[in-house]
C-alpha cells in the first residue's frame, strides 16, 4: 500500500499477468500476492492458514489511475493515468459516467503521452454545458466486460479558501502547537492522550481515543516525560483528569505515570505487542460509549490507520489494527465485538483481504484505494455531506503521506474538529492528484466555510503545497 511498497509482475498459467508486491520491512523473500481489479484488489498475506483469497488473477482491465475532471467552452475534459505494467486483458476502449455513474457512455481519448516526471497520460472530452455541475466517472473496457469505475470527480469550480499551518520545530513540539490551538483554554480537556514519539506502532488508535476522552494526543520521548509536554498537560487538563499512556514500558517509560500522579488519573494502555495495544484501546472506547464502527487496517504501515481516525470519530467509532501474525485474533476479537457483522469496515487493500474471513458484506464495506492518497479520498467521501449549524465552519486537514508525526497529531485534531485529514506526497511539486480530487468531493457536497489546516512544517509539506492546498478550498464569502 502506497510508497513504501515495491511492486513487480509475474506470469503465470496462460501468459496472464498477476501483481505482487513485496512487504516492506519483510525482506526479499516475503511476498504478498495481490489478485484481482489491478491494484484495487487488496490481499491478505501468503503465508500458513492466510484467509482465503482470489486464486485466478482479474479478467476485468483494472481501473483507470488518477482520474480527474473539468469543464470548460461547453466540454467536460477528463484526464487519467495509465499504469506502467497492464494487469489483467487488454483495454479495448473506454466508457465515461457523467451522471454519478448512473449511465454510461463510450468516450474516445488521445494516444498515450509520457510526460518528463514519468507520467504517462491519457485525456479526452465530451459535450457539457459550462453552468451545470457534473460527477463525472471513467471505466475502461476488454472483450470480457467494463472494469471498475473510477471514484467521482466533481466539476465544481475551485474558488479559493482559507489555510493554516501549524506546526513545531520537531514532532513533540508541532503535538504541544496542535494542542494548544485546539485547547486555548487552561483546564479545558477533561483527558489527554500520551504515546512515545519514537513510532507510530501504539499510537494508530489512540488518535480516535484522544477524540473521545475530548482532549489531546502528545507526544514524548520514550525514556521520560518531555518537560514541554508536562507542561502543556499540567496547562490543558482539568485536575484529576484522565491521562492515557498508550504502550507498555518499553514504549513509554514507568517514570511517565509516576511524574503524572497523582494529579491526574492515569491509565496505561499497552498489550504484548502493537495489536493488542491497539485492541486495549478499542475495549477502552468501547467502555466509554463508542457505538459506531469498528474501522480495521494494517498496523504495519500508518496512513491507512491514520486518515481514517478522523472518520472513527465522526462515526463514534474506534480504529482496530493488524497484520501478518495477528490477522486471526484481529478477526476473533472482531467477531465478538460484531456478532451481526453490521458495524466492521475494513481500511486499505490488507485489511479488505483479511475482511474474507468476515464474510462479503463486510468486504463491500472496505474503504480502499490503489494507494494510500486514493485510500484517503475514499476515506474522506465516506463522511458523506456535511451538515452543521448556520455559520459554523467545516474543516479539513493535510498531511504528508511520507512520514507519520504531523499526519498522527493531525488525525487527532480532525477527529476533534469533525473533517476529514487528507493525505499527499510532501516530496512532489504539487498535490496528489487524489488529494485534489478529494477537496473536490468536498465541495461537490456542499461543505461550507471550509476551513483548511496544514499539519507540520514546510520541510515535511511546502508553502507552495499548503498555497495550492488552500487555492482549491472553496471560497467562504460564497453560499
Amino acid at each position: 500500500m502506497g510508497r513504501t511498497e515495491g511492486e513487480g509482475a509475474v506470469v503465470s498459467g496462460a501468459g496472464r499477468r498477476k501483481v505482487a508486491r513485496w512487504r516492506a520491512g519483510m525482506g526479499a523473500g516475503a511476498l504478498v500476492a495481490v489478485m484481482g481489479a489491478g491494484a484495487l484488489a487488496g490481499a491478505a498475506p501468503v503465508m500458513a492458514a492466510a484467509p482465503p483469497e482470489a486464486a485466478v488473477a482479474a479478467d476485468l482491465p483494472a481501473v483507470p489511475m488518477s482520474f480527474s475532471a473539468t469543464q470548460g467552452d461547453q466540454k467536460i475534459n477528463f484526464l487519467f493515468d495509465v499504469p506502467a505494467i497492464v494487469e489483467g486483458p487488454a483495454v479495448t476502449g473506454y466508457e465515461i459516467s457523467i451522471d454519478n455513474a448512473v449511465t454510461w457512455k463510450p468516450v474516445e481519448t488521445t494516444e498515450a503521452v509520457l510526460h518528463l516526471d514519468g507520467r504517462t497520460t491519457r485525456t479526452g472530452s465530451v459535450p457539457g454545458r459550462d453552468d451545470v455541475v457534473y460527477r463525472v466517472a471513467l471505466r475502461a473496457l476488454s472483450a470480457d466486460g467494463p472494469g471498475p469505475a473510477t471514484a467521482i470527480s466533481s466539476t465544481a469550480p475551485h474558488r479559493g479558501g482559507p489555510a493554516r499551518r501549524l506546526s513545531g520545530p520537531d514532532r513533540v513540539a508541532t503535538a504541544v502547537t496542535v494542542s494548544q490551538d485546539q485547547f486555548a483554554a487552561a483546564g479545558s480537556a477533561p483527558g489527554a492522550v500520551l504515546t512515545t514519539s519514537a513510532t507510530y506502532a501504539d499510537a494508530l488508535a489512540g488518535a480516535a481515543l484522544a477524540a473521545k476522552v475530548g482532549g489531546p494526543l502528545l507526544l514524548t520521548s520514550p525514556t521520560a516525560l518531555e518537560p514541554a509536554v508536562a507542561t502543556e498537560i499540567r496547562r490543558v487538563v482539568e485536575a484529576g483528569g484522565a491521562v492515557y499512556v498508550l504502550g507498555d514500558t518499553g514504549a513509554l517509560t514507568g517514570d511517565v505515570e509516576t511524574q503524572l500522579r497523582p494529579a491526574y488519573t492515569v491509565t496505561r494502555l499497552a498489550g504484548a505487542d502493537r495489536f493488542a495495544t491497539a485492541r486495549a484501546i478499542a475495549d477502552t472506547m468501547r467502555q466509554l460509549g463508542a457505538k459506531g464502527p469498528a474501522y480495521l487496517a494494517t498496523g504495519d504501515n500508518f496512513p491507512d490507520g491514520l486518515a481514517v481516525s478522523a472518520l472513527a470519530a465522526h462515526t463514534d467509532g474506534l480504529v482496530v489494527t493488524t497484520g501478518d501474525d495477528d490477522w486471526q485474533t484481529a478477526v476473533a476479537w472482531i467477531r465478538t465485538d460484531d456478532p451481526t457483522g453490521a458495524r466492521t469496515v475494513p481500511v486499505g487493500g490488507y485489511a479488505r483481504g483479511i475482511a474474507r474471513e468476515l464474510g462479503a458484506a463486510t468486504v463491500a464495506r472496505s474503504l480502499v484505494g490503489a494507494d494510500r492518497y486514493e485510500t484517503s479520498r475514499r476515506i474522506a467521501q465516506a463522511f458523506g455531506p456535511f451538515t452543521t449549524e448556520v455559520g459554523t465552519p467545516a474543516y479539513v486537514g493535510l498531511a504528508t503521506g511520507e512520514n507519520w508525526p504531523d499526519a498522527l497529531v493531525g488525525a487527532a485534531a480532525m477527529a476533534r474538529q469533525g473533517g476529514p485529514l487528507l493525505l499527499t506526497d510532501g516530496r512532489a511539486p504539487t498535490l496528489t492528484p487524489s488529494t485534489v480530487l478529494s477537496i473536490e468531493d468536498l465541495t461537490a457536497i456542499g461543505y461550507p466555510a471550509v476551513h483548511g489546516t496544514v499539519f507540520g512544517g514546510a520541510d515535511v509539506l511546502s508553502d507552495a503545497l499548503a498555497d495550492e492546498f488552500a487555492h482549491n478550498l472553496p471560497d467562504p464569502s460564497q453560499p
